[in-house]
């Protein structure tokens, strides 16, 4: 778990060391100051699902059709609740940013979005890591990483030609396709199909 965490705050500050230094500081000052109120509603969300969920979870391990059904209750809590609040933050952003910050950062307001809009991709996916301690399997987050950084990497080095923006969509990007990727335990352990996780994340947009 070590490991998985410093790999994942390494590979985190890819974004940081290219924008300084192939885009320009000014981008990375913008970009920076975003990112500290962007993922500010993610960290608050993924410490209360992780105190809430684990124990209700564990409840139910020797009965898989329960615990596909409380995971399934509490997963459209957290999309419903989450995809409320995200959604306000992009709708808002240019008045969040004047309000915090004033008039010299609204330049952050687009920036903001599209991170904004990377939580909204992930959150879907966040549950099933959860998932993964509550049934003893977290080894498997390892080989889950082995799988998604190589495709991240190549989806960032190709938007890299497009400058600051094309960074920050390769982090939309990259972030459908570890979310596709973290889904896969609870369709392995818990029978949980990619269609029927799409068809209630659907529900909630």
């Amino acid at each position: 778990n070590f490991f998985v965490l410093q790999q994942f705050v390494l590979f985190n500050e890819i974004y940081t060391v290219l924008i300084g230094k192939y885009v320009g500081k000014s981008d990375l000052g913008l970009y920076s100051k975003s990112k500290s109120l962007a993922f500010q509603p993610e960290l608050i969300c993924n410490g209360v699902i992780q105190k809430v969920a684990v124990p209700i979870l564990a409840q139910y391990q020797n009965d898989i059709s329960l615990m596909k059904q409380k995971y399934k209750e509490i997963k459209g809590v957290l999309v419903g609740t989450m995809l409320l609040v995200s959604g306000l933050l992009i709708v808002c952003a240019k008045p969040v940013v004047l309000i915090l910050w004033g008039e010299k950062w609204i330049d952050t307001a687009p920036i903001f979005q599209i991170l904004v809009l990377t939580n909204i991709v992930s959150y879907p996916a966040y549950l099933s890591l959860i998932f993964l301690q509550v049934i003893n399997r977290t080894g498997y987050t390892l080989k889950l990483e082995f799988i998604k950084k190589p495709i991240c990497l190549l989806i960032i080095l190709l938007m890299l030609n497009f400058g600051f923006y094309g960074l920050l969509w390769a982090l939309v990007i990259s972030t459908i396709y570890t979310t596709i990727i973290n889904m896969l335990p609870v369709v392995k352990y818990l029978s949980y199909s990619y269609k029927e996780q799409f068809f209630g994340i659907y529900k909630h947009f």
